[in-house]
């Protein structure tokens, strides 16, 4: 079984093997999920967008690159939501988190060496998903993120 712990401030002891980037992109009220090729490590579980963070890169760059490569969008005004500090199975890494709302469904031109599947599903129908290790933390994370957004957008004067 699969332990996963999420900080949002590293503990003392947190020693990152790498840092990897990834995006909720949402289109009306579901966001878009891959499923893993079986190969891949965690293979055959849903996520969103994500890739390890390359040499030279920083975390924006990085989710500009992944996003191309596995569904074919081109990102720009983008928003970074947060950075959790993760500990999977022992191991630390530090995962960067952006948003992007689409208001036209984005054409998705899927990687078939990274993943079988793409969907759009609402958060509730992501649970029913078998998620990747630390996908429902990291969807608790980007819930929070919308109602923060939501009610900022309220308060207008």
């Amino acid at each position: 079984m699969d332990i996963v712990t999420i900080f949002l401030t590293p503990p003392p002891d947190f020693s990152p093997k790498f840092e990897a980037s990834g995006i909720y992109c949402k289109f009306q009220d579901k966001i878009l999920l891959l499923k893993r090729h079986a190969k891949k490590p965690q293979g055959d579980t849903w996520g969103v967008p994500a890739g390890k963070i390359e040499s030279g890169e920083d975390p924006k760059e990085t989710i500009v690159r992944e996003t191309l490569e596995e569904v074919g969008f081109s990102l720009d005004n983008f928003e970074e939501m947060t950075k959790l500090f993760v500990r999977y199975n022992g191991q630390d890494f530090i995962f960067h988190m952006f948003f992007k709302e689409y208001g036209v469904e984005p054409k998705i031109s899927l990687c078939e060496e990274e993943h079988t599947e793409a969907r759009w599903v609402t958060p509730e129908e992501a649970l029913l998903l078998p998620l990747i290790g630390g996908g429902e933390e990291s969807l608790e994370y980007y819930l929070k993120f919308l109602s923060e957004k939501k009610g900022l957008g309220l308060k207008q004067s």
